[in-house]
């Protein structure tokens, strides 16, 4: 009887309504906006780690792409210097004939 009394008067205060506990629901809200901040800040990080890999990737390929232009220059100087040694040698050979 005391019970139903206790759970009567209760059910009277709040206007016969469930109600609510404002303190649990700010504690979710707190929880809540923890993580949000948690995860925007995660995302910043992970956006900058995107960005350098961007940038390393494109100094990688922009060394490759140096790397290749200089093997080719280096080709190139070695067929200048055989061409230069074939006219040598065919200036020498219009000498002797």
């Amino acid at each position: 009887m005391q019970f139903q009394a206790f759970i009567r008067r209760i059910w009277e205060r709040t206007g016969y309504s469930p109600g609510d506990d404002a303190a649990w629901i700010a504690a979710e809200a707190d929880i809540a906006s923890l993580s949000a901040q948690t995860a925007s800040g995660k995302a910043d990080q992970a956006l900058r780690a995107a960005n350098d890999a961007q940038g390393l990737a494109a100094l990688h390929c922009s060394q490759a792409v140096l790397a290749k232009a200089q093997d080719a220059l280096d080709a190139a100087t070695m067929a200048l210097l055989q061409a230069q040694a074939y006219e040598t040698r065919a200036l020498k050979a219009l000498e002797n004939a």
